[in-house]
């Protein structure tokens, strides 16, 4: 008996030195190993009631592109925004207040992973406020009218479409009274347009953003166990680990394999987008709709896109490279991947491959100015601005992303847009006066 009872305390005092090891090994692991160093918010979006995901609120991105080394790392403030200061709801009576909208070419992004190193590499990752399109005009904006309150607030997300943008519009950014907004889009709806709802991505996304939310639940509810602690840190570094996989499955093709793609098949097809573009249509005269009501000045800005054929800048030598020669499959056929067949997101990518060679030139644009002109709203090409812009001056990084050079350029071209609309306004103002 007293054999039996000697082996049992042997047997639970080693399980407790063996426990004790493994609680230390994974004290030592999430306190010293830069592989579990995350700081609270995890990750830069989060799920959203309205809109599928958001900006992840105290969100810090870390290395942003920079003009100058003072210039400070993005922080996203509690409304998802991003600023060069607070933005209070009550605004000042002095102040200009102006909010874009739209996906990661307007939020800031540079260069994706898939062009890089391919034909000539940029800088990865966010700019900064200061250098990116917002900080730009807000820069423009303060020399041209120094008596005001300038305020410009990045409010895009990446992957974002431009219904999420006007739910958006509805659920937070109007609460703060803008005087303008800005919304620069386009490519994020190119599926839309192929005869997709668009709001498709975001039911097939919704369950990975609940994921994402039940992982940051749980790290910020700590466990007295630091193996449980381990455990799920282990969690987000096997989602930030399947992230990097499936973007490194999304790789590019040095030869366009839709380079056959020709203008007789876009005849073929359009009438098809035609129809698919309608949506994309009303929801912006929705936005401007919804702008009007609360008297605010909608400016419509078609993005920056490379691989638009008639309406381009010169091309620089990257540029005429990467337009002729290098394809990147689009993100949101790959994400269709879960529910559609393989041929249907074939189809898709030929379709969008089309609407951005010849459909936006040919009927979209067009149509986007003319409902502006109907329903009084402002309306910026942004390719049609760039026509002039020469080829020893890059301006795309990839397919929409742009170069410090292209944010300067846009942030010129909105510049003159709102010094145009805010002289005319004086100006009728002062007529209803005299």
């Amino acid at each position: 008996m007293n054999f039996f009872k000697k082996n049992l305390i042997l047997l639970i005092t080693a399980l407790i030195f063996i426990y004790l090891i493994v609680e230390l090994t994974c004290y030592l692991l999430l306190n010293y190993s830069e592989k579990f160093q995350y700081t609270f918010p995890y990750f830069n979006q989060q799920i959203s009631p309205y809109y599928v995901f958001e900006n992840a609120p105290g969100f810090k991105y870390k290395n942003c592109i920079k003009s100058s080394p003072n210039e400070p790392d993005v922080v996203i403030d509690q409304y998802g925004f991003i600023s060069e200061a607070k933005i209070e709801k009550q605004k000042d009576t002095n102040a200009i207040r102006i909010f874009i909208t739209g996906g990661s070419g307007a939020f800031g992004c540079g260069q994706i992973k898939q062009y890089y190193g391919k034909i000539k590499s940029f800088p990865l990752g966010l700019y900064s406020y200061e250098s990116s399109i917002a900080g730009l005009l807000q820069k423009k904006l303060k020399k041209v009218f120094p008596s005001k309150n300038i305020e410009v607030v990045n409010a895009c997300a990446v992957k974002r479409m431009l219904h999420q943008s006007v739910a958006y519009y509805l659920e937070t950014i109007s609460d703060f009274n803008p005087d303008f907004v800005i919304s620069i889009d386009g490519n994020n709806d190119i599926a839309p347009i192929c005869g997709f709802s668009p709001y498709l991505k975001g039911s097939i996304a919704l369950s990975s953003y609940i994921e994402l939310y039940e992982i940051t639940k749980q790290n910020q509810n700590k466990s007295f166990f630091n193996i449980i602690n381990l455990i799920n840190k282990l969690k987000i570094n096997n989602l930030k680990t399947k992230e990097k996989n499936q973007n490194k499955n999304n790789k590019g093709f040095l030869i366009d394999p839709y380079a056959s793609s020709k203008y007789n098949d876009y005849i073929f097809h359009k009438e098809k987008f035609i129809r698919g573009s309608e949506k994309f249509l009303n929801l912006i005269k929705y936005y401007h709709s919804l702008c009007e009501t609360d008297n605010v000045k909608f400016i419509f800005c078609l993005q920056p896109l490379l691989y638009r054929q008639k309406f381009n800048k010169k091309l620089s030598l990257s540029e005429n490279t990467m337009q002729n020669n290098f394809y990147i499959p689009n993100s949101k056929t790959q994400t269709a991947n879960k529910i559609l067949s393989s041929k249907q997101v074939e189809l898709i990518k030929k379709d969008a491959n089309l609407i951005l060679k010849y459909f936006i030139d040919d009927y979209l644009s067009d149509k986007i100015n003319q409902i502006s002109i109907e329903d009084g709203f402002s309306y910026i090409d942004m390719n049609k601005e760039l026509m002039s812009v020469p080829s020893n001056i890059d301006v795309f990084v990839d397919y929409c992303h742009l170069t410090p050079d292209g944010n300067e350029i846009v942030a010129e071209i909105l510049l003159k847009k709102i010094n145009t609309i805010l002289n005319t306004s004086k100006n009728n103002n002062s007529k209803i006066a005299k």
